[in-house]
Formats: structure tokens, sequence, C-alpha cells
């Protein structure tokens, strides 16, 4: 996986769940917590993200404050996705309708 997009998706997870655990965050990437703390550092100078250390709540946040737009696929690509979703496998299929169900306004 590219840096950027680990980057995006460790976003993503801020925005979700506001609170995520760096060692979560490096199983889920597949990658060492020294990685995650280093692209931490840098979303953290284009986020308002920061981190905390303690049991619990130790980890990374993004400030309560922030509020982004939801990300929604376009017509195009929902409809794109609709039309493959009978071509794929059903263990895909789930992947792709929970997508269309998450991100589409449908």
């Amino acid at each position: 996986m590219l840096a950027g997009w680990r980057r995006h998706m460790i976003m993503e997870k801020l925005r979700a769940r506001r609170h995520v655990r760096i060692g979560e965050l490096a199983a889920s990437f597949q990658v060492s917590e020294r990685t995650i703390r280093n692209d931490i550092v840098r979303l953290a100078s284009i986020y308002p993200i920061y981190t905390t250390q303690g049991r619990g709540t130790g980890g990374v946040h993004i400030m309560d404050t922030y509020a982004s737009e939801p990300r929604r696929l376009t017509d195009t690509q929902a409809h794109f996705l609709e039309g493959i979703i009978p071509q794929l496998k059903p263990d895909d299929q789930e992947i792709a309708e929970s997508i269309l169900l998450d991100f589409a306004l449908l």
C-alpha cells in the first residue's frame, strides 16, 4: 500500500471513529508502529489530529471541532458498482454492496 493511500485511510478511520490506537492502525495496514507514527506527524501538519498516551485513551485523536463533508460516490461510480456486483464472488458482492450503502446517495 502506498503511503498516501494509507494516510488517506487513517484519516477516514479517524473521521468515522474520532480515536484510533496506533497499534490497531499498524496491524490494520500491516506496517510498523513507527511507520504509523511518521504518518501521524505528516498528517498532523495538515489536519487537526493529535496523539495521547495512556491505557484505553491513548492513540490518535481528531479534534471534536473538526467536521468534514461526508464522502459520497458519484452517480456514475454507484451505477458502475451496481453493474459489476453480479459478476463478483459472493464475499466480494457483500463488500461492494456495503460500499454502496455507506457511500452512495441511493
